[in-house]
């Protein structure tokens, strides 16, 4: 049982005497206040504002409510009690850094807090941590659709519990634990655990009445810049005489108003899109916790909505909130031009509540050198593989297992493409260079292609056997002399032994999976290595559905019982805990076993 009471959200009143003319007005301009009669409710970030606001006019308020704030941070002692029993022994025995110890002091006795902490820095396990010391009702994650399965995994690592990734029901398999949330909800019932349920924002709207029917009270919003619409609401005509379309905007949960040029009545009704539905799993849950790298990717008008559903009104309406921080005015074409920013140390005050805020260089002081990541792609998230694997195939099965196995591999990394392209976008927007192994020329051209054309500002460069030596030395020197975000992509043949210079990476892709110790050790050895001048986290990209399975199956899995032999996570020298696949011969085997089985 957690030692913690649930969060609430701190709403704080007052009573007014009769006002000055033009000050409630005043007062419901300060996005969060609302003023209804001689009653005021103000979120708690927004009293010293409406405070200095009535100190400014001589007006003191009556049956103060707002002198006592909402409870602040816990100490890490009293996380690490919450969680003893709930969170894998490892965890809490020297795994985390200081930064995400003080995350969770910071985020765990708060209704919404944001943590603001670069990609690659750990922010999946901090937000399992979070909603694990609360265990009350359900916990929903929403995340990338392309990670929904791989963060149902970490549930799984790092806590006690089993997490469902909630997909659509044409990519259910028949080996699946679980065929629909009916069931996933069911078994907990049964095992006597809360359910953590994964779902993608690209498919929140379709399940939104299914995840509030399991009691949602810890919402996960990952990459919460992805909610950061303000478009919530459409505007509907209306005709005062007609009382069915009145009654039909109130049952689709809107209300009626009177028009902005004061002509006739509009019906305002939200809107069955993606921002929505976070709104209603934000509003029925108690515990919301934001995960970001990029809160404002591109104007402070980005924040809004990202705030409203931490803390559900408490930021006032987007026209409100506008005019406050972004210097909203009319735009040249009708509507409200919000691309400003206006008083910004009131916001970054008001911010301190609920943002939790780290540097890149504060993270990576503290990170490993070598991280490893799974990351798992649904059939959905897999585009089609480029055209020829059906002629190659032939080719390949006349010259052994390991040739066709290859080609497997490569068909599987072809897939992959368009999936890592956010992921890998999102450590660029953070400033990290990136290289990413894939398995044929053409797929690292059309990879690097596609990273050009997401990433506009950032310099790609591709390299394979196509390229001379000498083109490839050129490349490499360009890599490591690159400051900021930058992304090299090649063939794991071309660059994946033998190639010194690599170890200024902050994340490589493994788009093609390496399936025996030898290569796992040669791949990795790129970027961990004497000279390594920052940690690197290590993606092994896995299509479901495909012979990468069978990979991480047999060898992936089992980098654990490496680690156990092998000193600083190297793989060199422990290719024995790999169970004697140490043979390359008996790994190809292996996988085509599993794979024709």
């Amino acid at each position: 049982m957690s030692r913690f009471a649930p969060p609430s959200y701190p709403h704080l009143t007052a009573t007014m005497p009769p006002m000055p003319h033009g000050l409630a007005e005043a007062m419901e301009a300060i996005p969060g206040v609302r003023v209804k009669g001689p009653r005021v409710t103000a979120s708690w970030h927004a009293v010293p504002i409406l405070d200095g606001l009535l100190r400014g006019v001589g007006v003191t308020a009556a049956d103060v409510a707002w002198l006592q704030p909402p409870q602040g941070d816990a100490s890490w002692d009293e996380v690490r009690a919450a969680l003893d029993g709930v969170a894998k022994p490892f965890v809490l025995d020297g795994f985390l850094t200081a930064y995400q110890r003080e995350a969770l002091a910071f985020t765990v006795n708060r209704a919404g807090a944001m943590l603001h902490h670069p990609t690659g820095s750990g922010k999946t396990v901090s937000a399992i941590l979070w909603a694990a010391a609360q265990p009350h009702g359900a916990t929903v994650i929403v995340t990338r659709a392309a990670t929904r399965a791989q963060f149902a995994r970490e549930v799984s690592r790092f806590t006690r519990y089993e997490a469902y990734a909630l997909k659509p029901a044409a990519e259910v398999r028949k080996r699946d634990r679980w065929q629909g949330l009916a069931d996933y909800v069911a078994w907990c019932r049964q095992d006597g655990q809360p359910p953590w349920i994964v779902v993608g924002w690209e498919s929140i709207a379709d399940h939104t009445n299914a995840l509030l029917a399991t009691g949602v009270t810890s919402l996960i919003l990952d990459e919460s810049h992805k909610g950061k619409s303000g478009k919530r609401w459409e505007v509907l005509p209306l005709a005062e005489d007609d009382a069915a379309a009145i009654a039909s905007v109130k049952a689709r949960g809107g209300f009626v108003k009177p028009s902005q040029d004061g002509e006739g009545i509009v019906g305002i009704m939200p809107r069955d899109n993606t921002v929505t539905a976070a709104a209603t799993l934000s509003r029925a849950a108690t515990r919301r916790l934001a995960t970001t790298a990029t809160p404002v990717s591109d104007r402070i008008r980005d924040l809004w909505g990202q705030l409203d559903l931490l803390e559900p009104g408490a930021w006032g309406s987007f026209s409100v909130w506008a005019r406050r921080y972004c210097d909203a005015r009319p735009g040249t074409y009708g509507g409200l031009d919000t691309s400003g920013i206006s008083n910004p140390d009131e916001l970054v005050a008001r911010l301190a509540y609920l943002l939790h805020r780290v540097d890149h260089a504060t993270t990576h002081a503290q990170l490993p050198a070598k991280r490893r990541e799974s990351m798992y792609i649904s059939g959905a998230e897999q585009c089609d593989a480029a055209p020829g694997f059906s002629r190659e195939q032939k080719a390949a099965a006349g010259n052994g297992p390991a040739a066709l196995l290859e080609l497997k591999l490569a068909e599987a990394a072809s897939k992959k493409r368009k999936a890592v392209l956010s992921r890998i976008a999102d450590h660029v927007e953070s400033g990290h260079k990136i290289v990413v192994f894939t398995g044929r020329r053409r797929d690292s051209d059309d990879l690097a292609t596609s990273i050009r054309g997401a990433c506009r500002k950032a310099t790609v460069w591709c390299g394979h056997g196509g390229h001379s030596q000498n083109e490839r030395d050129d490349i490499k020197r360009a890599y490591i002399a690159h400051e900021g975000g930058c992304v090299l992509v090649g063939t794991g043949e071309a660059w994946g032994t033998a190639i010194d210079g690599l170890q200024c990476t902050d994340a490589a892709f493994f788009v093609m999976l390496p399936y025996t110790p030898g290569q796992l050790t040669q791949w990795e050895g790129r970027f961990t290595r004497l000279g390594q001048d920052r940690p690197v986290c290590i993606y092994y990209c896995i299509a479901e559905g495909t012979v990468d399975e069978h990979v991480a199956s047999i060898l992936l899995d089992k980098i654990a019982r490496v680690e156990r032999v092998a000193d600083g996570g190297s793989l060199d020298g422990a290719s024995e805990a790999l169970a004697g696949l140490d043979d390359p011969d008996a790994v190809i085997d292996s996988i085509l076993a599993k794979l024709n089985g």
